[in-house]
């Protein structure tokens, strides 16, 4: 594979997880998983494909704290990585798709 369609299909590959992610309903992964809302922060921007050192900066937390939450949020959801982190997020916060590519409304909200 050349270095172009590497890059091409990072792009692609980027995309796609950000239109993923646009459809999670953040305070359901935090009931759902049982996360503070420090630790949600992080999950959130780690599944976004931050790397932690941005991470660090962005939520202005020292590099080692952003490591500690990362590492208690993998032990309490018995994940091992960042792919296991992305796939326990969408489990837990990620509206059904009805035929038409469009989220199903809640059972309780009137159509």
């Amino acid at each position: 594979m050349s270095a172009s369609s590497r890059i091409h299909l990072a792009e692609v590959t980027a995309t796609y997880r950000r239109r993923i992610l646009e459809r999670i309903d953040w305070q359901e992964v935090r009931a759902a998983l049982g996360l503070s809302e420090r630790e949600l922060e992080v999950v959130r921007e780690i599944v976004s494909g931050s790397k932690l050192e941005r991470i660090a900066s962005e939520l202005e937390l020292a590099l080692g704290t952003v490591k500690t939450y990362a590492a208690r949020v993998r032990e309490k959801l018995g994940v091992h990585d960042h792919g296991e982190l992305l796939l326990a997020v969408l489990g837990a916060g990620l509206a059904p798709l009805e035929g038409n590519g469009q989220a199903k409304p809640p059972a309780d909200s009137p159509q």
